[in-house]
């Protein structure tokens, strides 16, 4: 699997947390719920903490995933062969799945580590341009 299977993978995620955020907003596993999943969402009930948080968790990973892209594009650009850049998106990818559900879990101090540590994948793609 190359770096660009890894970016796969990490939109794949990104709609996954999206769309989970959205059907904890929704508690889409009832029927009041589910009516509320096909509507405009124009009177939804209150956020629960736990879909605030998921909220966050997937809006986050909106927020670096085009960090990701852009790294791992300016890499691809330049002419640095994958094989070089294979690892670095394995950490941020893997290290985001691990945020999402220690960050899910509620584990605040865990949760910006990992956060820290996808960016190190980042900053490791962005290495091999020097």
């Amino acid at each position: 699997m190359t770096d660009v299977h890894v970016l796969a993978l990490a939109v794949v995620w990104t709609w996954l947390g999206l769309l989970a955020a959205s059907q904890i907003r929704c508690r889409t596993w009832t029927l009041p719920g589910l009516d509320q999943a096909f509507s405009y969402r124009e009177a939804l009930p209150p956020p629960s903490a736990f879909s605030m948080r998921f909220d966050r968790i997937a809006g986050n990973m909106l927020e670096n995933l085009p960090l990701f892209i852009g790294a791992l594009c300016a890499a691809h650009f330049a002419g640095v062969p994958s094989s070089r850049l294979t690892g670095p998106a394995w950490l941020f990818l893997g290290a985001r799945v691990a945020y999402t559900l220690v960050g899910a879990a509620g584990v605040k101090y865990l949760r910006s580590a990992l956060w820290a540590v996808s960016l190190v994948g980042i900053a490791q793609i962005l290495a091999t341009l020097l």
